[in-house]
């Protein structure tokens, strides 16, 4: 009798959160799966775009507008499957509409409920990406008709950084200072910790304007204002965010899966575990075993911001800068393998140098994090937000706009 009484209580629970999920949708109904993408497919052109842990994720083109939207497919609800709950969609989807109203943060177009096996046409999009790169999940034919899936559309912002070129020191430092801007003022709105910001989750895309490409060709001035103002930079997925998000309160998602620190051989793991460390400082004012992520840390941002200056130093090849005369005769020359590069402004020599500067102030391995020796002498004070950093680098003069 108490199991039946418990097993009632449930169902009670996840019909009102279905019900409440189903009103931050577009449509306020559950739609079948197939005919939701039978409908789509007469104006758009799809194809698959990439894959997360829980989710499929898919480009769409509208054929007359030429509008290109991601499809981010998420199934949820099943216990005895490894996958979202519903509130862990609700969650998401109530941040990402709060997001959207901020400058860098990706644009929601619609949010849909669906029902249903995996669509024909889907899985043999998701055959041709795993022909040609090979996918780690598992191909989704094995859903039955009961399945839910949440598809949330965004604005398509581009290519991840992990695979964007990036042409110069100058482009890689205007990305670190506007993802960090972003950051900030979201920091400062809305309590926002990402806890996920990877090199995933920015997407970039190169806006070529007449303008821009006229002061590239003729190089007539050598100031970082002149380099990368034509990159869109967007920040993607709050799957494990954390934001107060109005009337909602404070909606944050749980970060108690051990698998999340299991990871080795990448920074981003080693991220993972100092985002939790700090949670446990934060709870209690030293390490303890237990855990509260509705509270805001933002020092969380800063650690995520290292990661991503680590990126964009180490991981993008670009040639590091390096002073080996001075005044008009100033060259850069690489300190891989120890050959001189071509002639380098001072420009790419002071964007590498705002980079470097931060990856060494915020570094979270060191004893002291976020403080040291200002450039032009004196002592930082600890670096404890995003705002924190994007103040000292103005203050500094190394912030690119």
């Amino acid at each position: 009798m108490k199991k039946e009484i418990e097993d009632a209580r449930i169902r009670e629970q996840e019909e009102a959160e279905l019900k409440e999920l189903l009103n931050f949708c577009t449509i306020p109904t559950i739609e079948d799966f197939s005919q939701f993408i039978e409908e789509h497919r007469r104006t758009w052109s799809m194809q698959k775009l990439g894959e997360a842990s829980y989710s499929e994720v898919y480009a769409a083109l509208h054929a007359r507008t030429k509008q290109s939207t991601v499809l981010k497919i998420m199934p949820f609800g099943r216990k005895d499957m490894e996958q979202a709950s519903i509130q862990d969609i609700s969650n998401e989807l109530k941040i990402s509409k709060t997001m959207m109203r901020f400058d860098g943060f990706v644009d929601v177009v619609g949010a849909y409920i669906v029902k249903g096996e995996y669509p024909e046409h889907l899985l043999t999009l998701w055959d041709q990406y795993a022909d040609l790169k090979e996918s780690e999940n598992e191909r989704p034919d094995f859903y039955d008709e009961e399945q839910k899936f949440c598809i949330v559309m965004l604005q398509n912002g581009g290519t991840d950084l992990e695979h964007f070129k990036l042409k110069s020191w100058r482009e890689a430092a205007t990305v670190f200072w506007r993802v960090a801007k972003s950051i900030a003022k979201a920091e400062q709105a809305v309590e926002f910790e990402h806890r996920d910001l990877h090199w995933g989750n920015i997407v970039l895309d190169r806006k070529k304007s007449e303008v821009s490409d006229m002061i590239e060709k003729l190089s007539l001035q050598d100031t970082k204002e002149v380099y990368a103002v034509n990159i869109q930079v967007t920040i993607i997925d709050y799957t494990l965010s954390r934001a107060r998000c109005g009337d909602e309160g404070v909606v944050f998602s749980s970060m108690d899966d051990p698998a999340l620190y299991n990871g080795r051989g990448d920074y981003q793991f080693d991220i993972y575990r100092f985002v939790r460390n700090s949670n446990q400082r934060r709870r209690s004012g030293k390490p303890t075993q237990r855990f509260d992520w509705s509270l805001y840390v933002p020092r969380t941002n800063t650690l995520w911001l290292h990661y991503l200056a680590e990126r964009l130093i180490r991981e993008k090849n670009l040639t590091e800068p390096r002073v080996v005369g001075s005044g008009s005769n100033t060259r850069a020359a690489s300190r891989r393998g120890g050959k001189a590069a071509a002639e380098s402004s001072q420009a790419e020599i002071d964007a590498y140098r705002s980079l470097d500067l931060v990856f060494k102030l915020i570094d979270p391995r060191k004893r002291r994090f976020g403080a040291g020796k200002k450039a032009g002498g004196g002592v930082v004070a600890e670096i404890g937000t995003a705002g924190d950093l994007v103040a000292w680098g103005r203050e500094e003069g190394i912030v690119y706009e």
